[in-house]
């Protein structure tokens, strides 16, 4: 099982519980530098939460939705109503 995953900019996100040694090469000399990185417990499982479940807008204007956590949305029918990656609804 994989402990992390680098991304091109340095993000490291862990994957599972363990301790792993994460080395960067420096290209094209083969100079590097390495760090021991140890990854444990579980980030706490919360409810998502909206503020509100149901909304009624006039056609053409918008309305603004929060939630506790980043979230992806979606629309069930974007002929009446999209929604962007800033929760706001159109």
């Amino acid at each position: 099982m994989d402990i992390w995953a680098p991304k091109l900019n340095g993000t490291v996100t862990g994957l599972g519980n363990g301790t792993t040694t994460l080395t960067a090469t420096f290209m094209p000399s083969g100079r590097t530098a390495s760090v021991q990185v140890t990854v444990s417990g579980a980030v706490e499982e919360q409810d998502l939460t909206i503020s509100q479940t149901e909304a009624e807008i006039p056609t053409r204007t918008t309305l603004l939705l929060k939630t506790n956590m980043p979230v992806t949305w979606s629309s069930s029918d974007e002929t009446i109503a999209t929604v962007d990656s800033n929760s706001l609804v159109t």
